[in-house]
C-alpha cells in the first residue's frame, strides 16, 4: 500500500502550478480567474453625458423660455453648444452640449411654440454625468484573483481590452 505522502507527491507532479498564466481572448474568459490586476485605460464615461432623457440647458437660464435647438442622441459625433436662452432635447448617454450644465427631465417639460418652459426647476447639474465619474484612467479596474463574469467581460471590452492574462486551468 502506498504511503499518503508518496500519493500526494505523485498528484503534485501531475498538475500544473496554479501560478502559471496564459493570455486568452475575452470570448473565452467567462469563469476564468484573473492573473494580475488590471487598470482602466480610459475614463468611464469617456465624455460628459446625459444620465437620462430630457432637455440640456445652462442653469443660469432657469427662469427663461428656452428655444429648443434640436435633439442630441447617444452616439451622435457632432459637437453642440447651448447659447443664452437655448436648450437641446437630449437622450440618455448622449454627449452634453458645451455650456449646458443641467438636464430637465421629460416628465417636467412644458413646450409652447418650440420653447421649453421650466415649470418645476431641477437642481443645478441634475442628471449630468461627468467624464470619469465612474472610473478614472489609471484606477484599478479588476483585481488579481477575480473570477470573471459577463459584467466583468463587458467592462473589459469597454476599456478596449480583448486579450487578458488568466490563471492556467488545472490539467
Amino acid at each position: 500500500m502506498k504511503n499518503i505522502f508518496k500519493t500526494l507527491k505523485d498528484l503534485e507532479d501531475q498538475i500544473s502550478c496554479l501560478d502559471e498564466s496564459e493570455l486568452i481572448s475575452l470570448e473565452k474568459a467567462k469563469d476564468r480567474i484573473l492573473a494580475k490586476d488590471l487598470y482602466a485605460r480610459k475614463n468611464l464615461p469617456s465624455f460628459d453625458n446625459a444620465a437620462l432623457d430630457g432637455y440640456a440647458f445652462n442653469y443660469t437660464d432657469i427662469n427663461e423660455a428656452l428655444e429648443i435647438k434640436g435633439a442630441i442622441f447617444a452616439g451622435d459625433k457632432n459637437f453642440y453648444t447651448v447659447a443664452k436662452n437655448e436648450c437641446y432635447k437630449i437622450m440618455t448617454g448622449a454627449k452634453m452640449p458645451k455650456n449646458a450644465d443641467t438636464i430637465l427631465m421629460l416628465e417636467d417639460e412644458y413646450i409652447e411654440e418650440n420653447k421649453l418652459i421650466i415649470k418645476k426647476a431641477p437642481k443645478q447639474y441634475n442628471a449630468y454625468r461627468y467624464k470619469g465619474e465612474e472610473l478614472k484612467k489609471g484606477e484599478i479596474l479588476l483585481r488579481k484573483g477575480t473570477k470573471l463574469n459577463d459584467k466583468h467581460i463587458a467592462l473589459l471590452a469597454s476599456q478596449g481590452l480583448y486579450k487578458i492574462e488568466v490563471i492556467r486551468k488545472i490539467r
